[in-house]
């Protein structure tokens, strides 16, 4: 499995790549749920009755602390048994999905905001790179069935 020194430095080139001088830091799962729970659409879909496992989020962008944050969790969790390839393949599809975010004109005021900003970034992320969009699509929702039999 990767080490969380290779993700960071998988992350970091594609960010420089990008121009971006975004900061990158794992979390436990409870300082990740804590940030997690200022979310406007996470919160929401919590309050609905979703729980944070069950949505599979493997990563977060703070624009307040110019940080993406990593769930140790489910990124331990989505990357064991699946080989090295495929693992760098994830770490550089969730890298350019928080991009889109970064990179999003749409200011997250509300739900509806989240919602349209999350689409968006989810867009635009399939359009350019449809092979990442994928493969990190297919590790999530196999991240979220393994997880519905908890």
């Amino acid at each position: 499995m990767l080490k969380k020194s290779e993700i960071i430095e998988i992350m970091d080139l594609i960010l420089k790549k990008s121009n971006l001088a975004t900061k990158i830091k794992f979390l436990d799962q409870s300082n990740f749920t804590k940030l997690a729970l200022k979310s406007t659409i996470i919160a929401q879909t919590i309050k609905e009755g979703s729980t944070l496992r069950s949505l599979g989020i493997p990563a977060l962008f703070s624009h307040i602390k110019n940080t993406i944050y990593l769930s140790e969790q489910v990124i331990k969790e989505v990357l064991k048994d699946e080989p090295i390839s495929l693992q760098k393949r994830f770490i550089q599809a969730i890298t350019y999905h928080e991009i889109y975010h970064i990179k999003s004109s749409v200011q997250e005021t509300d739900f509806n905001s989240s919602l349209i900003r999350e689409e968006q970034a989810r867009k635009q992320f399939k359009k350019d790179f449809p092979g990442l969009e994928a493969v990190g699509r297919k590790l999530i929702r196999k991240y979220i069935e393994d997880n519905k039999k908890l």
